[in-house]
């Protein structure tokens, strides 16, 4: 999914329930929260039982993420990057 997909748009395409912020309204900026960062291409973000999973990203953004319900593992020799939103 786009990184600039609003959160409430994701939550009604997916039927979730991912929080929006007072800092992010989009995956994008839900993935930076998580991570405290912007996180490369590849790392893989956790809040509650839904990983996200960062596809595209420049030095300067989130491009694309992968949401999944459920918890996914980080590939072999690469660390995983987890955060829990309140």
């Amino acid at each position: 999914m786009r990184g600039d997909l609003p959160i409430r748009d994701a939550n009604r395409l997916l039927d979730l329930d991912l929080p929006q912020g007072e800092g992010w309204s989009t995956l994008a900026g839900f993935a930076i929260a998580l991570a405290g960062r912007i996180p490369p291409r590849g790392a893989r973000l956790r809040s509650g039982e839904i990983s996200i999973e960062v596809v595209d990203a420049t030095s300067h953004a989130v491009l694309a993420v992968r949401v999944r319900r459920g918890a996914v593992s980080p590939p072999h020799g690469q660390p995983d990057a987890r955060a829990a939103a309140d």
